[in-house]
């Protein structure tokens, strides 16, 4: 009612279903406000972006020609003769150069300024400046961002003693809203000045500039920046300068205590590196004690429920002594955030948060709706035309047996809603593409997605679906884009690796649209990284039908042991490998390492055309072992000439022609996706040429200053590993292991894997076995919360919004097989044989 009083200009955008509420009002004359952000927790947290690059004689652009663009100016370049004249160009709000104490007047014209920073780099790979781009909060007005801007810059670049030259602009962006945003551009030599004191150029380079820390002190600096100012304009919306790894985890990472350090403690006392850690916890103890909810929010990105000795766990990892301990333990305890969700099996409390009950309500009301839709079938006929257009194809035939036969069935009847358990070494691929064939048939678009772009585009092309990754088609639809229709199929690939969030996105978009959803997936293996057990948690309520796995490997005790791993019998299956001589122990975790890239390297020598890769569980491991494999590489005399290139972080980095690497980003000009792994064929200081493996008659080459979003890939984590599979695979054991990525691990090779461990971490093979056959399922709110209980938040809105009527509080269920109202936790997973 207050809103229909107020004067705004723009539109008020609400997102139904799990979508974080929108509100713009760029101007408000009774209130005062502008207001754009996300609803997390009852504040408001806006775009936070800041990157940092080098600009440099290997790049694409000169300084000269970096600063005209950005200013909008015309400027000469003394060293080449050339005009850069951007003056046509629009959106700038206000550029200036911004110079330290005592420095030259005249580089206050950027055109001398940057000439001058050319002509005083003499090598052919010499840096110029580093540029910092940082968006602005539409929350500022043009004056406010000009503003922030020059005092930001000032305090974080200009008090250290170099040149800043800023320039703000003024963009529209995807939303059709205000993106005003900074670019500064940052000389790397501090002044030089004569025994009388006055400034004779540039001097020595500033090193501090060059450090990674540097990048965190500028982004942490800007946030708190912003942040303040917002506070003082009376607004509830923040920006956070936490990366996407770390959302809602405003806590410094800790240092790594490996086995040398423990050592020294023991022999001399505490080390620099102990000190360090324990100071780390101490702080990030201290801001949980005044913040409880970024300790509660670290634990829930990764979990829909949790217990009180996962509030300890986190105390523990968080606190410097007994005493913080208890404080950090009691603020997280008495946190207003938990809610109470229900017992476990031993009666003990689980806890969750009301973001994460309310999402996963609004996942169960969907799935339900969608699954008693009777809409989207597809007649015997074209079922039948389907897999015999497939089997025409030589690498398919006998790949349709009953099994297949009935999944393809299943997903093929009425019903928008269809679950596949596909287990490990599935013919899913043989699937795909009939129920592709079939649904183009009726006039249907099939879409593939998966938490992996690039596992997403490789079963696509198989499948001739239309693919992309499933977090870039949620962010579509938030951005209006990747709209669907009522006549679109949504085919979600390794559903076990989604998270509560993104499969209630899809679910509650389909119900809204009216589009069909298939999801396969295996819940025994590789968990979701982040919060909730959604693929489970549709086959306990839902139903679904197995797809039977164990088809991939080459000899037939390979696929009795995968057999073995998807029905929890790890033991049994490492007997097997064991006894193949596939198991093999070191004393250290180290030797481990050695011997693993060692075995590694020779299966090279001997079969060069076989694809192999080395796997392990943490991005630690992944790169020791990286490290290993690109030392042997080199001492084979398998890689070229080492070019050093800035990561995306600023460390520096080196690559050869032959190196093997994986991108960590799409690269959308040359249409690769994240998850490509390739060789490097080219190598220079502004352009890798490489051949990816799934594209091997076409190089792709970009500039790496531009795009230096990949990494080494002779290892890759396991996760990254569940979407493809190779001829030869060695895999590092660690503690952290379990049932779930033990299966993923020693069952997508084709021909041989071989498992590495150090008996530092498992004393013999019995211990190995116990600690990979932990199964450490994920849960959701709903199976612990009453049907009552799960759907009292919304559905009657739900259903009313769509005339239905809610359903009964009794509940039979849709699903096939679980208890009353889908309660409970027995399987209902079962195969179709009619």
């Amino acid at each position: 009612t207050r809103l229909k009083t107020l004067e705004t200009e723009g539109e008020m955008v609400f997102r139904e279903g799990v979508r974080n509420a929108r509100l713009r009002v760029a101007s408000n004359a009774a209130c005062g406000l502008a207001v754009t952000g996300q609803f997390w927790g009852g504040l408001r947290v806006a775009i936070y972006h800041l990157t940092v690059k080098v600009i440099g004689r290997t790049g694409s652009l000169s300084a000269v020609a970096a600063a005209a663009y950005r200013s909008v100016e015309c400027l000469l370049d003394d060293s080449s003769g050339q005009v850069f004249d951007y003056r046509a160009r629009s959106g700038v709000l206000h550029s200036e150069v911004l110079l330290p104490e005592g420095a030259k007047a005249e580089w206050a014209s950027r055109e001398v300024l940057w000439n001058e920073v050319e002509a005083g780099e003499k090598r052919k790979d010499a840096r110029f400046c580093r540029e910092i781009e940082f968006a602005i909060p539409r929350e500022f007005s043009n004056a406010e961002a000009v503003e922030a801007a020059r005092d930001f810059a000032s305090q974080a670049f200009v008090s250290r003693g170099v040149v800043a030259d800023m320039s703000v602009h003024l963009d529209v962006g995807p939303d059709g809203e205000r993106k005003p945003h900074a670019h500064v551009m940052v000389t790397l030599r501090r002044l030089a000045f004569d025994e009388a004191g006055a400034c004779v150029g540039f001097g020595l380079k500033d090193a501090s500039l060059d450090k990674r820390e540097a990048i965190v002190e500028w982004r942490s600096e800007w946030q708190d920046f912003c942040n303040e100012r917002l506070a003082e304009k009376g607004l509830d919306v923040r920006i956070d300068a936490r990366s996407y790894v770390e959302q809602g985890i405003d806590l410094k990472p800790q240092t790594k205590i490996g086995w040398g350090a423990e050592k020294r403690q023991a022999e001399d006392g505490d080390s620099k590196r102990i000190l360090e850690h324990r100071e780390i916890a101490r702080v990030n103890g201290e801001r949980i004690i005044a913040d409880p909810s970024v300790g509660v929010e670290m634990i829930a990105r990764h979990q829909s429920t949790f217990g009180d000795r996962d509030l300890r766990a986190l105390a523990v990892r968080q606190s410097d002594g007994h005493e913080q301990f208890h404080e950090v333990y009691t603020a997280l305890r008495t946190s207003p955030m938990l809610e109470v969700v229900g017992e476990d099996s031993e009666g003990r409390k689980r806890f969750s948060i009301r973001r994460i009950i309310e999402t996963e309500q609004h996942m169960e009301e969907a799935a339900r709706v969608l699954a008693a839709r009777d809409r989207h079938a597809v007649p015997e006929s074209a079922a039948i035309g389907a897999v015999q257009y497939v089997e025409t194809h030589a690498d398919r035939r006998g790949m349709f047996g009953r099994n297949e036969r009935d999944v393809l069935e299943h997903v093929l009847e009425e019903g928008d809603l269809k679950v596949v358990v596909a287990q490990s070494g599935a013919r899913k691929n043989a699937v795909f593409a009939a129920a592709s064939v079939a649904w183009k048939l009726e006039g249907y678009e099939p879409l593939l997605v998966s938490t992996s772009g690039h596992g997403a585009q490789q079963t696509g092309e198989i499948a001739d679906m239309r693919s992309m990754s499933i977090s870039s088609l949620v962010r579509g639809w938030e951005q209006g884009r990747h709209q669907l229709t009522d006549r679109s199929v949504v085919v979600v690939d390794n559903a076990n690796l989604v998270g509560s969030a993104d499969m209630a996105s899809v679910l509650v978009e389909a119900d809204r649209v009216g589009f069909k959803v298939v999801a396969f997936g295996d819940s025994s293996a590789q968990q979701s990284v982040l919060f909730g057990g959604a693929h489970r948690a549709r086959v306990e309520r839902v139903g679904a039908v197995v797809l039977e796995g164990g088809h991939r490997q080459v000899d037939e005790w390979q696929r009795e042991a995968v057999v073995d791993l998807i029905g929890g019998r790890t033991a049994k299956a490492l007997a097997r490998h064991i006894e193949a001589e596939g198991v093999v122990a070191a004393e250290t975790r180290e030797e481990a390492r050695e011997q693993l890239v060692a075995r590694w390297s020779a299966g090279r020598a001997e079969a060069p055309e076989a694809s192999r890769l080395i796997l392990a569980h943490t991005r630690e491991e992944v790169a020791a072992l990286n490290g290993l494999a690109r030392t042997a590489m080199r001492s084979e005399g398998r890689l070229g000439e080492d070019v050093t290139f800035l990561g995306p972080d600023g460390e520096e980095r080196s690559f050869a022609v032959g190196d093997r690497i994986v991108l960590s980003r799409n690269l959308t000009e040359a249409k690769v996706r994240t998850g490509a792994v390739g060789t490097i064929v080219g190598i220079t200081g502004f352009e890798v040429q490489v051949r990816f493996d799934h594209e091997p008659h076409r190089d792709v080459r970009f500039d790496p200053v531009q795009f230096p979003h990949f990494d080494p890939a002779y290892a890759l984590r396991l996760h990254a590993y569940e979407a493809t599979s190779v001829d030869h695979a060695q895999v590092l054991a660690t503690p952290g292991m379990d049932r779930h990525n033990a299966l993923v691990a020693l069952s997508h090779h084709r021909s041989s894997v071989v498992l590495h461990y150090g008996q530092d971490d498992f004393a013999d093979a019995a211990a190995l076995a116990q600690t990979l056959g932990r199964q450490r399922l994920k849960d959701t709110t709903l199976e612990y919360l009453s049907p009552i209980e799960a759907r009292a938040a919304w559905s009657e809105v739900f259903a009313e919004r769509r005339g239905l009527t809610p359903p009964a509080s009794s509940g039979g269920g849709l699903s096939m097989g679980g208890g009353a109202g889908g309660e409970g936790r027995g399987s209902a997973v079962g195969t179709l044989v009619g």
